[in-house]
């Protein structure tokens, strides 16, 4: 199957799916540490306001948060979505916002 660039309701579609038979994920600090190290490097030590587009459940922007960083973290998924504003709910410096990365405000 084809999909053209402006046909995006496909990757919706698969990403809502994708959370049923993927499940719930988190991953703890030890794997996300190097992706901390990799944002202190490149945008500098918090406080900074950072964007996590396509952001899943929500680990990496909820662990930069936590580190210090504002994280808006943008999903195309309704059930990614979900997911985030509960880990959002718990955690001060994080927004998140439900939608295509390519059209999101």
């Amino acid at each position: 199957m084809v999909h053209g660039v402006e046909d995006r309701l496909w990757v919706k579609e698969f990403y809502d799916s994708a959370t049923e038979w993927w499940g719930y994920s988190w991953y703890e600090g030890k794997n996300l540490r190097p992706r901390l190290e990799t944002v202190k490097r490149f945008a500098g030590k918090a406080p900074k306001n950072l964007l996590e587009l396509g952001a899943g459940t929500g680990e990496t922007a909820a662990f930069l948060a936590m580190a210090g960083y504002t994280v808006t973290a943008v999903d195309i998924s309704e059930k990614n979505y979900a997911l985030l504003s509960r880990v959002a709910a718990q955690c001060p410096g994080m927004t998140v916002i439900e939608g295509d990365f390519y059209t999101a405000p």
